[in-house]
């Protein structure tokens, strides 16, 4: 019979040291697989009035993702991907103690004002350093924003709009600084930046109600993310006009329409009033196809993803025969990721396809975690084989009687009634309480 683990410890204020109470502990297992790391969620729990924390864990290396209650900063995010302090080890019949240090969350005040002084209530304040997407509130009837639960020594840079009025420059402070208390953002009339352009196909005929998006690099303390939204369609002409952007951002527009391969543009920075014309743009008949298989010692790879990196992502699986099929291809060069997680690892390809039968090239093969035995073309497609990462079966029946016993006891039981300790949005809710309902459960799947 396995030994029982367990994890334990106490959550404080960091300033005053004070217990913590209702901070909840999510432990995630960590199992290797050939080529990825993944994080298995086993068990949960709550600090109580006094801070503590028990929880029974299965052996084995794990990571601890701390829920905090309000007015508190999350000690480490699951997304951006950031170093997290409470992980470790736990072998069986071993109690680890893990404390919890917590800290409050700083305020930031100010004010809306127009160029006589005036506030200005209901106007739009931005914080354009938010971990994803900025940041937004809005002003009382006195023009007064208050921005909560904002950590130390990170700075946030705040803009501010209404109708056609904005700011000229972003206004940058840390929360802890003292004016960061006491912030005025006036707005003004400024002129807005705008992009246009015409949109052809290869015969220079134009093409109408073709979709024009707009990106935008967002920089924050964890890196760059990326925002793309739809802003307006061509017209009869190919035509397009691009309002509602902000000048000293980071934008680039891309095009797309169906029957053909989108369009990007490099990257630019608008200056107040400037108009860009990004001039004719021809998109190009996306009618190229890459056909292949992925083959293993044993023969066809079944459910092996593979996806394209250049323009837009096109992504498949391979089938019972190890056969897949990436439609919708610009002709050109192309990189394309073939990955199988729990045996063959993954590779990075380079190729080049035209149109025509045949017209399929290999430029280059990295096989970053990958044992290639051969890559190849053969009567216009893409022939893949493949060798394990593990090179005997004892070695893969050792590995899955280790992550066997790993599992958490509860695997393969009854489940109890549905439990919840934190709710978002909703009252605690019970399995009866959703008897003759249809529940819709979202599960996330990255194949990256």
């Amino acid at each position: 019979m396995q030994r029982l683990a367990f994890l334990e410890g106490i959550a404080r204020d960091a300033e005053t040291s004070q217990p913590v109470a209702d901070v909840v502990i999510s432990v995630g297992q960590i199992i290797k697989h050939a080529d990825v790391s993944a994080l298995y969620w086993v068990a949960q729990a709550k600090t109580d009035t006094q801070g503590h924390y028990r929880v029974q864990v299965p052996p084995g290396e794990f990571e601890c993702y701390i829920g905090v209650p309000s007015g508190y900063l999350p000690p480490v995010n699951l997304l951006p991907l950031s170093p997290n302090p409470y992980k470790g080890v736990i072998k069986a019949g071993e109690t680890v103690r893990m404390d919890i240090q917590l800290r409050k969350g700083l305020i930031v005040r100010g004010q809306v004002l127009d160029e006589q002084g005036k506030p200005i209530a209901e106007a739009v304040v931005l914080n354009m350093e938010g971990d994803f997407d900025p940041q937004l509130i809005v002003t009382d009837e006195k023009g007064i924003f208050t921005l909560t639960n904002l950590p130390p020594l990170k700075p946030i840079r705040l803009r501010a709009y209404k109708n056609e009025l904005r700011t000229k420059e972003d206004v940058v402070v840390f929360p802890d600084e003292l004016k960061a208390k006491n912030i005025v953002l006036r707005l003004a009339k400024i002129p807005p930046p705008k992009v246009m352009g015409r949109v052809v196909d290869e015969s220079g005929k134009p093409i109408s109600g073709a979709t024009v998006s707009v990106g935008y690099l967002h920089q924050h303390g964890g890196g760059v993310s990326i925002t793309e939204k739809p802003m307006t369609v061509t017209d009869e002409q190919g035509r397009f006009e691009i309002l509602g952007l902000w000048h000293s951002d980071n934008y680039f527009v891309v095009v797309r329409a169906n029957g053909y391969a989108e369009w990007k543009s490099n990257s630019f920075i608008l200056r107040i009033g400037e108009v860009r014309n990004l001039g004719t743009i021809t998109l190009k008949r996306a009618g190229a196809v890459i056909v292949g298989t992925v083959l293993g010692e044993d023969g066809p790879v079944q459910g092996v993803t593979v996806y394209t990196l250049t323009g837009k992502m096109v992504a498949t699986r391979t089938d019972r025969k190890g056969r897949f099929e990436l439609k919708g291809l610009a002709p050109g060069r192309h990189s394309l990721v073939v990955r199988e997680a729990t045996k063959y690892g993954w590779l990075n390809l380079e190729v080049e396809v035209g149109t025509e039968k045949d017209a399929l090239k290999i430029l280059s093969v990295d096989p970053m975690r990958a044992n290639v035995r051969k890559v190849e073309v053969r009567n216009g497609e893409l022939n893949i084989f493949l060798l394990p990462l593990t090179t005997t079966k004892e070695t893969e029946d050792k590995r899955s009687q280790s992550e066997l016993k790993m599992r958490p006891p509860e695997i393969g039981k009854i489940a109890p009634d549905l439990s919840v300790q934190t709710w978002f949005n909703s009252k605690p809710l019970s399995l009866s309480a959703l008897r003759g309902k249809i529940v819709v459960l979202n599960f996330c799947d990255w194949f990256g």
